[in-house]
């Protein structure tokens, strides 16, 4: 019986342990493995974002038409002031939709205004209207002067000033009836004069490029909307003169008398906008990297439209590293040529002189051919010292960084004469303008950005959501209600204050953390069309690499996205590169890294491509190319074999072989033909005999082609230099702008 009794306790005592060690793991393990495990994700006002996906944008202008003496009865002066309002509504799409509300307010010009409409000349008259009341900022003031009326030339029925301020003949209004005849005689013409001096539907509809088909953008606003540079707080403007032949020319510049003058105003004007710097630098022995040709016909060396394209990289790379700075850089050159390729001018696609000798680039920059051949006699002693005309410079770089900042040219109807901004370098209503195209594009930018956040933290649910985030995007929608609300009540200014604060800022102190994983494989595409399929996205990403899995998201009640995966990293950033910005069925596509990877760059998205790398597109028509020199860069093969076709991709290597691929096959069979044991010239003098052969089979994945053995060295800073070649990590004056550059702050 003892023995029975002692197992009977020994049995109860394990059950015992076994509860209590249940206990334990069910009361303090359970929770303690949950807390110690779950995703930490801060709220976000999933409810206010959702009713961002529909964008509903109402622009407010205000409108005042001032009559004159002499321009109505004094039975219609006895009707006036009153006020009208006028609305336009525009359907873009299903989620877009656009309300235009115009209050115009007539009234009779005061004492002090017929004063000021008495003055000789409009020009002075607009200054004289100017000095009395400023209009708010949005709004357009109409001067209605008779018909007799010595301000205008018989020849100008419309004056637009420097202001928000125009003058208008008043031609064929009826001189009895009723007011309400006059109005609508007058309401053609005011319109007119408001599309001039405010927004217009096509300049909103380019705003809002990146929401809606391309499409239903006309081509010259797309065209203006590609080159502008795109909105940000800040901006960083450089001005480098470019001295390729030191021993001839000794030059000399007033920059800074100059930025003070012509360039500083305008910034002045644009400090709503954003934050400018501006510096200067003077770069020795730096050439534009291609050949002009000599046309006997004129006694010039040329440069034509074609080869214009080839200038920008191997100028960029002597202009040093803005890696400091998270502001767009626009680059402003003055190149004055050697002396035996003087002079030198620029020709466009009609083979005809440009009439400035000076070019732009979409939101990079401008180049201005400087000559100075006849300014010295050939048998003047080496070098000669020149002073460098800043006035004619200016006023190109100026016209320029108009277009780059996004001052889009103005096309009025016959018989408007527009003021010229003088020294100013914009008047307010083309700041107005800006304004309402740039308050549109952020808003339209935030409205895009955060309902694809959503979606993302929605689709991902393990995904960490810091604090910091969470603040950032509760801060961004709030500010977007604010700036939407300003903009239906019309008060541009104050939008424009909410505007900055839309944008989300990443910061690497705060981005958003996915599960670990092969991130830098994997890519975010979003804007996809809605009847998408997972076989038309391979077909868009499959000449970037083997594809290792493709997620489609196609949800009911939002747009698809995509989640695409490559087996090598590289692949994927020459897919973003590629691939970004890509027109796909009437869909600009927007392709980046998730905010999960490519933690070394920007909020954590990514280092951006290097500018100097060798072109990432690829395409199964390669050549090998052996026998070049030694400071032989990828650039210099690129421009070699561009003679045969368009190149897609170039790199070089140590042992002195590169590879090119074409983009059509009967490029690569030309180039095999024709430059096959022809002279190679690099970027400093070297010269070699190369040969050229097409490459063996490939396999039909072009991502598994690739040698894994090949020394790309692809650098994850934030450098805006990124070497390919190993080789050009000598520091040649070409690429290592250090060497002989002079740099002052202005």
């Amino acid at each position: 019986m003892a023995a029975t009794a002692a197992i009977e306790i020994e049995k109860r005592r394990g059950r015992n342990a076994a509860l209590s060690i249940a206990a334990v793991v069910i009361l303090l393990g359970l929770p303690l493995w949950w807390k110690t495990t779950e995703t930490y994700r801060a709220w976000l006002p999933y409810s206010q974002i959702s009713e961002l996906d529909s964008l509903q944008l109402q622009l407010s202008v205000e409108v005042e038409v001032v009559f004159s003496r002499g321009t109505l009865s004094p039975e219609q002066q006895k009707k006036v002031p009153l006020s009208q309002t006028r609305e336009q509504e525009h359907q873009v799409d299903a989620k877009n939709r656009l309300r235009y509300r115009y209050e115009t307010k007539y009234r009779t010009a005061t004492i002090m205004e017929e004063d000021a409409l008495n003055q000789p000349t409009a020009q002075e008259a607009d200054h004289a209207l100017h000095m009395l009341s400023e209009s708010a900022c949005g709004s357009v003031v109409v001067y209605v002067v008779p018909e007799s009326s010595s301000l205008l030339p018989a020849d100008v029925k419309v004056y637009v000033g420097q202001w928000r301020t125009a003058l208008l003949r008043a031609t064929q209004l009826p001189s009895s009836g009723i007011l309400k005849e006059v109005l609508s005689t007058l309401e053609p013409q005011v319109k007119q004069v408001i599309d001039t001096m405010s927004f217009s539907h096509q300049e909103i509809m380019g705003a809002l490029s990146d929401r809606i088909r391309i499409s239903q953008v006309s081509k010259e606003n797309l065209v203006d909307s590609m080159r502008a540079i795109k909105s940000s707080p800040g901006y960083e403007i450089t001005f480098s003169l470019l001295n390729p032949d030191p021993k001839s020319h000794s030059l000399h510049w007033d920059i800074e008398g100059a930025v003070q003058s012509y360039i500083q105003p305008l910034l002045n004007k644009l400090s709503p906008i954003a934050n400018f710097s501006v510096d200067s630098q003077i770069l020795y022995y730096a050439v534009l990297g291609v050949n002009p040709r000599f046309d006997s016909s004129v006694s010039a060396y040329t440069l034509n439209a074609a080869s214009l394209a080839h200038v920008i990289n191997p100028v960029e790379a002597r202009l040093g590293s803005n890696a400091a700075s998270s502001y767009p850089v626009l680059n402003f050159l003055l190149y004055v040529p050697e002396a035996h390729h003087s002079p030198l001018f620029i020709r466009d696609h009609k083979k005809k002189e440009v009439p400035t000798n000076a070019f732009h680039s979409p939101r990079w920059g401008g180049i201005m051919v400087y000559n100075v051949n006849n300014m010295y006699d050939p048998e003047a002693e080496f070098p000669v010292h020149i002073n460098i005309n800043m006035a004619k410079v200016m006023g190109v770089f100026l016209a320029q960084l108009r277009l780059l900042l996004g001052v889009q040219k103005t096309h009025p109807p016959p018989g408007f004469v527009l003021q010229s901004p003088g020294s100013a370098g914009l008047a307010d209503w083309e700041l107005d303008r800006l304004l309402w195209s740039r308050s549109v594009e952020n808003v339209a930018t935030a409205t895009t950005t955060i309902t694809s956040l959503a979606q993302l933290l929605d689709q991902i649910s393990n995904i960490v959501i810091n604090d910091n985030i969470a603040q950032q995007v509760s801060s961004a929608v709030t500010s977007l209600q604010a700036a939407t609300a300003e903009l239906e009540a019309g008060n541009l200014a104050f939008a424009l204050q909410y505007s900055p604060n839309i944008t989300l800022n990443m910061s690497s102190g705060g981005v958003i953390r996915g599960p670990a994983g092969n991130n830098d494989c994997r890519i975010y595409v979003g804007n996809l069309p809605p009847d998408i399929r997972t076989k038309d996205v391979e077909d868009v990403f499959y000449k970037y690499g083997a594809i290792r899995d493709i997620d489609l998201k196609n949800r009911r009640g939002g747009p698809p996205f995509a989640f695409v995966e490559f087996e090598d990293p590289r692949d994927a950033e020459d897919a973003v590169y590629g691939r970004d910005g890509y027109d796909y069925d009437g869909y600009r596509l927007r392709v980046e890294f998730p905010r999960s990877g490519r933690g070394g760059g920007r909020g954590g998205a990514g280092a951006p491509r290097g500018r100097y790398g060798p072109p990432s597109r690829r395409s199964e028509y390669r050549v090998i190319v052996s026998g070049l020199p030694p400071s032989g860069s990828w650039q210099d093969l690129k421009d070699h074999m561009r003679e045969a076709g368009d190149v897609c991709y170039a790199d070089v290597f140590r042992d002195g072989t590169g590879v090119v691929e074409f983009v059509r096959k009967e490029d690569m069979t030309y180039a095999v033909r024709k430059l096959d044991n022809t002279k190679f010239r690099s970027h400093e003098g070297e010269t070699a005999y190369i040969r050229v052969k097409v490459d063996g089979p490939r396999s039909p994945s072009y991502g598994r082609s690739r040698s894994r053995s090949r020394s790309r060295s692809r650098s994850r800073s934030n450098s805006r230099s990124r070497s390919y070649s190993p080789r050009r990590s000598r520091g040649s004056p070409r690429y290592s702008p250090r060497h002989s550059r002079s740099r002052s702050r202005t």
